[in-house]
């Protein structure tokens, strides 16, 4: 939406100004130009959505995909109020811009976000952007000062460039992530690449308020350097989360279960990882940990564990390696808050701790023969790569719709990556023991 159809400023100065507004400067500057729209005229935001004002007691409901997209489109809502009323399934995503999937709410050199989104316990499922030569990818693009809680995705194909997570992909200052989760879908980029947060980056005098809470991915993650389950790299805190990613894949270094790499004033505390297999660069790569630059004191990382089967990493740069049966005992989890933060749910979740808030039928069972979250072949929409889990090996095959076999590949115990960037695009038939999944190829 230009900000002409606001129908409140027509002064073409102005106009200018707001449409390039950016950085540290843009929230005061929205802030004090909608105020003096509302005085006028009592509309207080530009943006149409299925209910609301954007003020804090009247927040903007966001019930469908065309909500999202309007708030994408909207650089002057960018500070305001949001909260998800419904569920939304966003396969349609995958058709708009071209191909290149949904634009991210918050642009470096248009607007920010800086603004308030409670995600209200809602599922967005079957979210894609496909934006391999962008920065700043995610479903929130470059959020300053911003809070985003209780966002939920599910199924997300998110690639793009620098900067990738599937809820943020740059997360600066002051800005925060709360009480959130990605289930299942992959994340895609070169450097600083997160199952949730591609970046968190925070002055010192920040670094505490910059921070991902009580959350956690069960996301796969690809990239280059700086690639983590959880947060490809961070400056700031990271504080009550886990990773349970199915892999955790890097060409080179700074690569971990938790996240890939941490620098400046950055902490961890009462987290873990626990996820497939961690691969990188030797020396740089870590179960929870991939890299910690020197100078962080010991004491900003505590509390913080990692399976060293699962992930098959007996290192890392910071927390305690723990085998698969020491993390489902409570007593491994020294200092940890089990009354009601963390809790143990049966069957579920590979008998790791889960979050209090969390919905259980979510999680992965422990019987990897099980099928994984409706499928233990996933995702369904791949890119290059598709993965598998089984718990004895064996060989699939993949057959094209024309009932040709077009691959076959072993798959050992545990977590397994099929590459399938030779294929074209199309429709496929994956046979994996007694069970049969049909995956897109992009």
């Amino acid at each position: 939406m230009d900000i002409k159809t606001i129908g409140i400023i027509e002064s073409p100065l102005l106009i200018h100004i707001i449409n390039h507004l950016y950085y540290f400067k843009m929230k005061k500057l929205i802030t004090f130009l909608n105020l003096a729209a509302f005085i006028s005229t009592g509309v207080l935001y530009a943006g149409t959505y299925s209910g609301g004002n954007g003020d804090v007691s009247n927040p903007y409901q966001i019930a469908t995909l065309d909500d999202l997209i309007e708030l994408s489109a909207t650089p002057a809502d960018h500070g305001a109020h949001f909260i998800q009323t419904l569920d939304i399934d966003a396969a349609a995503s995958s058709s708009l811009n071209n191909g290149d999937g949904f634009a991210p709410i918050g642009k470096i050199g248009v607007s920010l976000f800086f603004g308030n989104y409670n995600g209200n316990g809602k599922i967005i499922s079957n979210l894609t952007i496909n934006r391999p030569s962008e920065d700043n990818i995610g479903l929130f693009g470059y959020v300053n000062g911003a809070t985003i809680s209780d966002v939920h995705l599910k199924e997300a194909s998110i690639t793009g460039n620098n900067y990738v997570g599937s809820i943020v992909g740059n997360l600066w200052n002051g800005a925060n992530v709360r009480q959130s989760s990605v289930t299942d879908g992959s994340v895609t980029g070169k450097q600083r690449v997160g199952g949730i947060i591609g970046n968190i980056a925070a002055e010192t005098a920040n670094a505490s308020t910059t921070m991902i809470h009580k959350s956690y991915s069960t996301a796969s993650v690809n990239g280059n350097d700086f690639v983590g389950g959880l947060a490809g790299y961070s400056t700031g805190r990271i504080e009550k989360c886990y990773a349970m990613s199915a892999t955790v894949i890097a060409t080179g270094g700074g690569v971990g279960g938790l996240v890939g790499q941490i620098d400046g004033a950055a902490t961890i505390s009462e987290c873990y990882a626990a996820g497939g297999t961690v691969t990188g660069a030797p020396g740089y790569s870590g179960g929870a940990i991939g890299f910690a630059s020197a100078g962080i004191p010991t004491s900003n990382i505590e509390k913080l564990y990692w399976n060293t089967e699962r992930t098959s990493q007996l290192t890392s740069a910071g927390g305690e390696g723990k085998t698969t049966n020491e993390m489902l005992q409570q007593a491994t989890y020294v200092g940890w808050d089990f009354s009601e933060t963390w809790k143990f749910a049966a069957n579920r979740n590979f008998n790791h701790p889960i979050l209090y808030w969390q919905n259980e039928t979510l999680l992965p069972t422990t019987n990897l023969t099980t099928v994984y979250k409706g499928r233990n072949i996933y995702p369904t929409y791949a890119n290059d790569l598709f993965y598998i889990r089984s718990d004895k090996a064996g060989q699939i095959s993949i057959f094209d719709i024309y009932g040709n076999t077009v691959k076959n590949a072993v798959i050992h115990t545990g977590e397994n990556c099929i590459d399938i960037s030779h294929l074209p695009s199309g429709i496929y038939l994956v046979t994996a023991h007694t069970t049969t999944v049909k995956i897109i190829k992009r």
